[in-house]
C-alpha cells in the first residue's frame, strides 16, 4: 500500500510520454497543414509556422524526400555526373528514408507503450483501491479490537483513503467509527471527515428527492441543519488550507441548494448560522425546527391551495392511506377544511387521532388548524365517556381521571391566546358541554372545586395525575361505584390515545408498584405490551429497565428449555439467544446498570441461566474470546455470526 506514491508517478511520466507521440503520430497522418506545437494551420509549401515559427517535422521530411527525388531524376537525365557521385546520392536517399521509417516506427512504439503503461498503472492504482477499501471493511467489522489498535490500524488507512482522494469511503468510516465510539478524533484529518459526513448526508436526501418520493418534515429540517453544519466550515480554524479546498465545492453547491430552497439572502443566512450556534457553539437542531415551522413560505412551493370541494369524504380518506409527506398534505388538507367549515368534530379527532404518532411522515402539524384539532384531542374524552355509558358499559378509572384533567385543563378557555376566535367559536359546544358534565357528574361545590383545584393544578399551572388519581378514587369508592380489576397490560393498551408525558406519569409509579411488591412476571409482561404498543421511549426512562431487560432474557431462555423438554429441535436462532442470554448474565457488571438489590433479585434467574450454559457449552479457550470483547461487552450479532458458525461446524 506505500507504492501509490511510484505509481503515480508512472502514470505522469507515461502519460507526458502518450502526449508527445500523440502530436508525432498525429502529424505523420495527415497533419501537413497544422503545428505540432502551437496548432496553427497554413499551406504545405510554407517551411516555417507563420504563428509561432516553429519547423514543422512533417513538412521538413516531405522536403527532403522531394529534393531526393529531384536528385534522383536529375542524375538519371544527367549523363555527364559521375558514377561515384550518383552512388553517393543514392546511399543518402536510403539513409534519409532509413531515418525517416526509424522514427516513425519508434513513434509508434512509444505510443503503444505509453497506452500500456497507462493501463498498467490504472489497473494497479485500482487494485489497490479495491485492497485499501477491504482492508478498512476488516477493521471496521472487528469489533474485538481494543481502541488502541483500532488507531494503529486505521488511521494509516484514513492517510491512505485520504491521499487517493476517497471522500465518500472516508465519510463511511468516520459515520461507523462515530456509531461504534472508535477513536476517529485522533485522525489529523478529522474536521475534514466530520464535513464529508455532513455534505454526504445531504446528498442522500436530494438523492431521496430526486427519486419522486414524497419529502418530509424531516427532510426539510434536515437539509437546513446540515446545510448549517457545512456552513460552519467556512469559520472552522482546525480545518487546513488543503483540507478547505477540498472542500469548497461541496459547501458552495450546498449554499446554493439551501438558500435557494429556503429563499435566503446571503445576509439572512449568515444571520440565521449566527444565531443556530449562538448558545451551545454547534448548529442548534430545536432552532432549525423552530425556524422552519415559523417559514411557512418553505412548503408553500410544495402544496397547493386546499380549496376544491370534497364529493365523497369516506372515498377521499381512503385515498390518502397510502400517501406520505407532501402528497399526503395535498389530499388530506382539502378533506380537514371542509370537515373544519361543517364541524364534523368525530372524523377530524379520528384522523388526528390516526396520524399524530406518525406525523413525521404524515405531517398535519402543517395544517392551518393543527392547534384546534389538538384541543379537539384533549376534549374530545367528554364524547368517548358518554358513547361508553349510553352503552350501558363501565367507565374505567383512568377514563374519569382523563376527564377531570380535561376539565381543568380547559378551565380558561376563553382566555387560550393560542387558539383564532373562529376555532374557539367551534370548540365552545364541547368545552360547555365538559363543564356541564363535571358539574353533574362530581357534584362539587364552588368552593370544593376551588379546593381540588389547588390541590391537582400547580402554581405553572400543571395537572399532576397521580393526585387526579387519589381524588378520583375516594370519589369512586364514596359513591359506590365498582373499580373492576383491569390487568395493567389492559390499561396500557386502553392508554394509547395519550401524550408520552402523560404516559409516563400514569404508568411509571404503576411500574414501580409491581416491582416493590416484586411480581417479576406481571412486570415483564407489563413492559413487554409497553413496548409493543409503542411506548419504548417511555419505559427506557424507568429506572429498572435494565432489570427488565435482564429478566426478558431469562423468560426467553425459560421457554426455549420448555420447547427442548418437549422434544423439539432447537434452531440457530434458539441456540443464540440461550448462548447470548448466558453471556449476559455472566458478564452483567460489564454489560448491564443493576444495582445491588437489582442484582440479588436476578440470582436465582442467573443461577438457572448459568447452570444451563455451563452443562451446555464446551467451548475452547479461544472460542471463547472470540465472543467476549476487550472490554467484556457482549454483542449479539458476534453471538449469532458464532452460533452459526459452531453449527456448520
Amino acid at each position: 500500500m506505500k507504492n501509490h506514491g511510484f505509481f503515480t508517478y508512472i502514470l505522469a511520466v507515461t502519460q507526458t510520454l502518450f502526449a508527445l507521440c500523440r502530436g508525432c503520430n498525429m502529424s505523420n497522418q495527415g497533419m501537413k497543414k497544422e503545428c505540432k506545437f502551437c496548432g496553427a494551420r497554413f499551406a504545405q509549401s510554407v517551411k516555417l509556422c507563420p504563428n509561432c515559427g516553429s519547423v514543422h517535422i512533417k513538412l521538413v521530411a516531405q522536403e527532403g524526400m522531394e529534393y531526393l527525388e529531384t536528385v534522383s531524376r536529375e542524375s538519371e537525365n544527367a549523363e555527364q555526373v559521375g558514377s561515384e557521385k550518383q552512388k553517393t546520392k543514392k546511399k543518402w536517399k536510403k539513409v534519409i528514408v532509413i531515418l525517416v521509417s526509424v522514427l516513425v516506427g519508434v513513434f509508434a512504439l512509444l505510443i503503444v507503450v505509453s497506452q500500456l503503461l497507462i493501463r498498467w498503472a490504472d489497473k494497479i492504482l485500482e487494485k489497490d483501491k479495491l485492497s485499501l477499501n477491504e482492508q478498512v471493511e476488516q477493521v471496521l467489522e472487528d469489533s474485538d479490537m481494543s481502541d488502541e489498535e483500532w488507531k494503529e490500524t486505521m488511521l494509516p488507512l484514513l492517510d491512505e483513503l485520504y491521499s487517493f482522494h476517497m471522500d465518500e469511503e472516508i465519510a463511511e468510516v468516520f459515520d461507523e467509527a462515530l456509531s461504534d465510539d472508535r477513536p476517529i478524533s485522533a485522525w489529523e484529518h478529522f474536521l475534514y471527515a466530520s464535513c464529508l459526513s455532513d455534505f454526504y448526508a445531504l446528498e442522500e436526501i436530494w438523492e431521496y428527492e430526486k427519486s419522486g418520493k414524497n419529502f418530509t418534515e424531516v427532510h426539510y429540517q434536515e437539509l437546513l441543519y446540515y446545510g448549517l453544519e457545512m456552513r460552519s466550515s467556512e469559520e472552522n480554524e482546525g480545518l487546513a488550507t488543503e483540507e478547505r479546498e477540498r472542500l469548497q465545492w461541496r459547501i458552495t453547491k450546498v449554499y446554493n441548494d439551501v438558500t435557494t430552497r429556503f429563499d435566503l439572502s446571503e445576509e439572512e443566512w449568515n444571520d440565521l448560522y449566527g444565531k443556530a450556534i449562538e448558545e451551545h457553539g454547534f448548529v442548534d437542531y430545536e432552532l432549525v425546527k423552530e425556524f422552519l415551522k415559523n417559514r411557512d413560505s418553505v412548503f408553500e412551493k410544495d402544496i397547493s391551495e386546499y380549496t376544491k370541494p370534497i364529493e365523497n369524504i369516506e372515498e377521499a380518506l381512503k385515498a390518502t392511506e397510502s400517501l406520505y409527506g407532501v402528497e399526503w398534505q395535498k389530499a388530506m388538507f382539502p378533506i380537514l377544511n371542509q370537515l373544519f367549515k361543517q364541524n364534523e368534530y368525530k372524523t377530524i379527532y379520528d384522523i388526528y387521532v390516526g396520524v399524530k404518532l406518525e406525523d413525521t411522515y404524515k405531517p398535519i402539524a402543517h395544517w392551518e388548524h393543527y392547534l384546534y384539532a389538538r384541543a379537539l384531542y384533549d376534549i374530545y374524552d367528554i364524547e368517548k365517556v358518554l358513547e361508553i355509558e349510553a352503552s350501558g358499559e363501565q367507565i374505567k378509572e383512568w377514563q374519569y381521571i382523563n376527564l377531570l384533567m380535561d376539565y381543568f385543563t380547559f378551565e380558561d378557555f376563553e382566555n387560550r391566546t393560542n387558539l383564532t376566535e373562529e376555532e374557539k367559536e367551534k370548540l365552545m359546544p364541547l368545552v360547555i358541554k365538559l363543564r356541564e358534565d363535571a358539574i353533574s357528574r362530581w357534584n362539587l361545590s364552588q368552593e370544593e372545586w376551588e379546593e381540588l383545584r389547588n390541590r391537582v393544578v400547580s402554581e405553572y399551572n400543571v395537572i399532576s395525575y397521580e393526585k387526579t388519581e387519589r381524588f378520583v378514587e375516594a370519589w369512586m369508592e364514596k359513591n359506590g361505584y365498582t373499580n373492576d380489576v383491569i390487568t395493567i397490560e389492559e390499561e396500557i393498551i386502553d392508554s394509547i390515545d395519550l401524550d408520552d408525558e402523560t404516559w409516563k406519569k400514569r404508568f411509571i409509579p404503576k411500574l414501580d408498584e409491581i416491582y416493590e411488591k416484586g411480581a417479576d412476571e406481571e412486570l415483564y409482561n407489563a413492559v413487554m405490551t409497553a413496548h409493543l404498543y409503542g411506548r419504548s421511549n417511555g419505559v427506557y426512562q424507568w429506572q429498572h429497565k435494565d432489570y427488565v431487560d435482564m429478566l426478558s432474557e431469562y423468560y426467553d431462555a425459560e421457554r426455549k428449555w420448555g420447547y427442548e423438554n418437549a422434544g423439539t429441535e432447537l434452531d440457530k436462532y434458539d441456540y443464540t439467544h440461550l448462548l447470548y442470554a448466558y453471556l449476559l448474565y455472566e458478564h452483567w457488571e460489564t454489560n448491564m446498570s443493576l444495582s445491588q438489590d437489582e442484582m440479588e433479585r436476578l440470582k436465582p434467574y442467573r443461577d438457572k441461566i448459568l447452570q444451563d450454559g455451563d452443562t451446555r457449552w464446551n467451548f475452547t479457550e479461544n472460542e471463547w474470546k472470540e465472543l467476549i470483547s476487550d472490554n467484556r461487552k457482549i454483542y449479539y450479532y458476534v453471538v449469532a455470526d458464532f452460533v452459526e458458525q459452531w453449527l456448520e461446524n
